[in-house]
């Protein structure tokens, strides 16, 4: 989106076509009086858009019927929730954790649990965080979009 001074934000990247670049801007939270960045999470956890809010909303209850078929999983997947609905919420999903989202699990984590029921306990559960990703990308292509002509420097 563009911001109030009609800067480029910098998470925008030009896609190029037939030699011609354009920034490609979605209508996510834009009124005259403000912009929004184009962000991951803007798109996976603050914007009001009805497509994404209804995106997130479908896959928040689905994730609410993710089989927890062990203890660890039942230990895991609450925090897990809890951290998608936060800032870089989508990082969770993405396998891509920040330290202080490493932290927040690891507190969850009982010295009697082994690494490799750990690994296989994630990866069964991101599994499911995965599909969340895919939902919202999907209703973020859904969005109007306008292309502004981007000069490549």
């Amino acid at each position: 989106m563009s911001r109030p001074d009609s800067r480029p934000s910098t998470s925008q990247r030009p896609r190029c076509w037939l030699g011609e670049c354009y920034l490609i801007n979605f209508l996510l939270c834009v009124s005259d009086a403000n912009a929004a960045d184009d962000t991951y999470d803007h798109t996976f956890r603050l914007c009001q858009h009805p497509f994404l809010c209804q995106a997130r909303a479908e896959s928040d209850a689905l994730l609410l019927t993710t089989p927890l078929l062990t203890e660890l999983d039942r230990c895991l997947f609450p925090a897990l929730l809890q951290l998608v609905q936060e800032a870089d919420g989508h990082r969770i999903c993405l396998g891509n954790w920040n330290t202080s989202q490493i932290t927040q699990l690891d507190q969850v984590i009982q010295p009697t649990d082994s690494v490799q029921a750990l690994s296989e306990s994630l990866l069964a559960l991101s599994k499911h965080l995965v599909n969340r990703i895919d939902v919202i990308w999907a209703a973020r292509g859904r969005l109007p979009h306008r292309s502004l002509p981007h000069s490549r420097s």
